[in-house]
């Protein structure tokens, strides 16, 4: 692959099929897109499919805010089985026929919601004594899993079967809808696994947003685009411009001047004006808040309001 020239800057929503990897999809794109320059913001498990945030060119530098944010899914429980991985991809460690009342089931799930002292699944990438968990878990080493709180919330039930149940909910940084799932199994008494699982949202973004690899392929094929403003208009809402990225960040807007004057460190008395009404909110509450300079569909900077201090440049963003 030729080195970059002109990458592409901007997230890139894609449906991840069953069977692929993140990385499968990252390392499709870096050749459909020609660039090597392409990260994803939060991977999805194999076994998984569903909405799968690709970060092109600078704004694989927004990767730490938009991994923050809370995601949904949809999803389908087996009761009365139980793997290691507490997904249907395991070692099955316990399987029995069940048949719960519905009533109970429904209970149980509506009572699970909320912040819980949970299990995290072995095979992830937490760490322990400095080594991901699942490094022990294929090398066949036992090691305590640790227990971390996970919040679950917007719980709605939509099938339940006396040995199934087929839920949707969203989740808050650092939740693992597995370990929700073999919860819930827990606490029925049977045990619990993932069977089926769609990643429906990465707030703000929604699924209905996203192109399959293989229709981002196709629409290229035909006119492979020169710039950010060719990508948008061949793919439409599936691709987000970086002044576009954040939107609960509050944007100021540049003139080319003072895009320049950010990108060697000074901030514009303009942006300062501009924020003054959050540098007295910030003042009152002590807590320090974002905002974003940017420059047409260009993401100039991302800046930090401090209470009583002077605002401070947090990333520099730079487009050819």
């Amino acid at each position: 692959m030729e080195k970059d020239k002109q990458p592409f800057n901007g997230v890139l929503l894609v449906h991840k099929e069953k069977g692929m990897t993140s990385h499968d999809v990252v390392d499709q794109l870096r050749k459909i897109l020609k660039q090597r320059s392409i990260g994803h913001a939060g991977t999805l498990d194999p076994m998984a499919e569903g909405l799968l945030v690709i970060l092109l060119g600078q704004a694989t530098k927004l990767s730490v805010y938009i991994l923050n944010q809370d995601k949904s899914y949809s999803l389908k429980m087996q009761f009365g089985l139980e793997t290691d991985t507490f997904d249907k991809e395991g070692k099955v460690l316990k399987q029995e026929a069940v048949s719960l009342k519905k009533e109970e089931i429904e209970k149980t799930l509506k009572a699970s919601c909320g912040s819980l002292e949970l299990k995290v699944p072995h095979f992830s990438a937490v760490k322990v004594r400095g080594r991901k968990l699942y490094s022990y878990a294929r090398a066949g080493e036992e090691v305590e899993a640790p227990k971390k709180t996970m919040t679950f919330y917007d719980l709605k039930i939509h099938d339940i079967q006396p040995d199934q149940a087929q839920v949707s909910l969203s989740c808050a940084k650092g939740g693992y809808v597995r370990s929700w799932v073999n919860f819930v199994g827990e606490q029925l008494g049977v045990g619990a696994c993932l069977i089926q699982m769609t990643r429906t949202a990465s707030h703000p973004f929604h699924s209905s947003q996203s192109l399959r690899v293989s229709e981002i392929d196709s629409r290229l094929k035909e006119k492979f685009p020169k710039d950010e403003i060719e990508l948008k208009t061949l793919l439409q809402d599936s691709f987000i411009y970086p002044s576009s990225a954040l939107p609960d960040v509050f944007p100021v807007e540049l003139t080319q001047r003072d895009a320049k004057a950010l990108s060697h460190g000074q901030i514009p008395p303009y942006v300062i004006q501009s924020a003054l009404s959050r540098q007295i909110e910030v003042n009152k509450t002590g807590q320090p808040q974002l905002i974003q300079a940017v420059q047409d569909w260009r993401l100039s900077a991302l800046l930090e309001i401090r209470p009583f201090k002077k605002m401070k440049i947090i990333r520099n963003f730079t487009f050819s």
